[in-house]
């Protein structure tokens, strides 16, 4: 009589180590892809709450022909816009309004690796085909704003890296 042997099929030791080598190339791969698309949709954002402070600033300068007085005193509201103090939200801090007309959206500390959170600059300009802050002129009576140019602040220590930005928002 012959004797009928069960033996159990399942899947080597060698097997499943080379299963789990795979998957832990995947997931080194897809980790760093993933935490720049979260960083890119922060910046977003960040960019996002200024469009309060764009319409403020570019109504003041269709009705008064020109710019606000400078602030007197830190927090001092000229176009209404601006948040003092505290988070806005879970990715901007505060949205500041500088002279002359120039929109600071500051990051929440500890975002895009930065200890002191980033700071977006948005400046009105009177010359649509500028590409640097340095190239966007005041917009002075009579002109109009013609465009906003957006990029990181100059600060290193609260620089927002341009991986992160939009292409629209990386001006020097």
């Amino acid at each position: 009589m012959k004797t009928i042997q069960n033996r159990t099929r399942g899947f080597t030791l060698i097997e499943l180590m080379i299963v789990v080598a795979i998957v832990g190339v995947l997931a080194a791969i897809a980790l760093p892809s993933y935490q720049d698309y979260v960083n890119r949709s922060k910046a977003v954002e960040l960019i996002s709450a200024a469009d309060g402070c764009k319409k403020a600033i570019t109504a003041y300068y269709s009705i008064h022909n020109t710019p606000p007085a400078p602030a007197q005193a830190s927090g001092e509201q000229r176009y209404g816009c601006e948040r003092f103090p505290g988070p806005v939200s879970k990715v901007v801090q505060l949205i500041d309004v500088i002279d002359p007309g120039t929109i600071e959206v500051n990051a929440v500390n500890g975002l895009f690796g930065l200890t002191s959170g980033g700071i977006i600059r948005m400046k009105p300009g009177a010359v649509a085909t500028a590409t640097t802050f340095a190239q966007c002129l005041d917009v002075n009576p009579p002109a109009r704003i013609a465009m906003w140019m957006c990029g990181p602040t100059n600060d290193p220590d609260q620089k927002i890296d341009g991986k992160y930005l939009p292409a629209s928002c990386r001006a020097q």
